[in-house]
């Protein structure tokens, strides 16, 4: 399905660990004895629909993650996985000047380009999948999963304003993935009117075009304290377990 089409993750991990109560950037923190960044490279490092990853991180961690590459590399290369091409650039002052950093750093023929957070460690191929699925239908896709609790809207002085139907309410997660060209477009249309949005899909929606959102799953939590990442530890615990049974 995915043989006529290039396809490129972008992975912005350089996110900081304030609120996990360490200095130490997110994706270095240790999970089952792997740095976080590690297990979220493999499925698609590991997947065979994947040309190229770009991890965009900062500057004084570059030989670390320079390493951690190279290390997945040798475990691919053992397994006689066939490894995309995989590569380190620095980034910018923010989520959204690293992810662009990254997109002026795709090889010439790649057709999709998909974004992932770093600290989002347990996607998994199914996913992934789902994902380009969709956007070789819609020319974009956004993974998400429904909303659970019954959402209300405040006023500034914290009374409700109103409650939103959930059934129509869903939570996005990563990765995103659009066509490279609509890609590129939305965020040099982004810059030039200096937006500020909270995903990619934020500058494509900004841009006008359609966004489609592709159902993905409740284990794909992105690390962010401290229970996160205790959390993510149990969801690999327990498929781990389904695995084995």
């Amino acid at each position: 399905m995915y043989k006529d089409q290039k396809i490129a993750v972008v992975i912005p991990a350089a996110g900081n660990g304030r609120r996990m109560g360490t200095n130490e950037i997110k994706t270095f923190l240790k999970l089952r004895g792997r740095d976080l960044i590690e297990w979220t490279l493999r499925p698609f490092a590991s997947c065979g629909w994947i040309d190229q990853i770009i991890v965009v991180g900062r500057k004084q961690d570059e030989e670390r993650f320079g390493n951690m590459l190279n290390k997945v590399r040798a475990e691919l290369w053992e397994q006689e996985i066939s490894c995309p091409e995989m590569s380190f650039i620095i980034g910018g002052a923010d989520r959204l000047e690293s992810v662009d950093n990254g997109l002026h750093q795709l090889m010439d023929d790649i057709n999709f380009v998909m974004v992932h957070d770093g600290a989002r460690p347990l996607v998994s191929q199914e996913v992934i999948e789902r994902c380009l699925e969709d956007v070789f239908e819609h020319n974009t896709s956004v993974i998400c999963v429904p909303v659970k609790d019954t959402i209300k809207i405040a006023t500034d002085d914290h009374f409700v304003e109103s409650t939103p139907d959930r059934s129509r309410l869903f939570s996005i997660q990563t990765p995103q993935c659009f066509e490279r060209n609509l890609l590129l477009r939305a965020y040099e249309q982004g810059k030039i009117q200096g937006l500020t949005v909270t995903d990619d899909s934020g500058l494509v929606e900004a841009f006008g075009h359609p966004v489609k959102l592709t159902l993905g799953s409740y284990n794909n939590i992105k690390v962010t304290t401290p229970e996160d990442l205790m959390l993510a530890d149990q969801i690999m615990a327990g498929l781990e377990a389904e695995e084995n049974s």
